[in-house]
């Protein structure tokens, strides 16, 4: 990659055990949706529902499972983002990292390593008062800390990544 390109912006940012927490539950909000968890408490009243009123029965049997299973994958992604998440903060001797970007990288480093990654490497950009959500794949991000982010910075990170057809939420 070429690492000639003088970066147009450059800035610290800085991360805290409690803002990773807010992230990670704003990303699993925004993966599982709302939708997903009323769905499965009217399953498990429609069950309790049949159940007192004609007994367990194979169909019954059939939706319990499907409610169990799906409150085992809400779970199972909330639990998996979360340790992944701060297990990864805990393991910074600095929670803070320097961000450089330009018209074609943008570039993260921190006490971990160094990532470099072209534009177009962004799949979404999904924006959150406190900080942005930079989607690499629909499991993968990058968080951008908005304190530590000029505005003008801020701007350019969103037309950049649009630009490079990321969509921006």
């Amino acid at each position: 990659m070429p690492e000639s390109a003088p970066a147009d912006f450059a800035t610290t940012l800085h991360y805290t055990e409690s803002l990773m927490r807010r992230v990670v539950f704003a990303f699993w909000r925004r993966t599982v949706g709302v939708l997903f968890p009323l769905v499965l408490l009217a399953m498990a009243a429609l069950i309790a529902i049949g159940a007192s009123l004609y007994g367990m029965n194979w169909y019954l049997v059939v939706l319990a499972a499907v409610v169990i299973l799906g409150t085992l994958l809400v779970i199972a992604i909330f639990v998996t983002h979360y340790r992944h998440t701060l297990g990864r903060f805990r393991r910074l001797k600095s929670p803070s990292a320097t961000l450089s970007v330009n018209r074609e990288l943008f570039t993260v480093t921190s006490d971990l390593g160094s990532s470099t990654l072209k534009w177009h490497a962004v799949t979404e950009l999904w924006r959150f008062p406190e900080f942005w959500l930079v989607m690499l794949s629909k499991a993968q991000f990058v968080t951008l800390p908005l304190s530590g982010i000029p505005a003008e910075m801020q701007q350019f990170i969103r037309e950049r990544a649009q630009l490079a057809g990321g969509k921006v939420q």
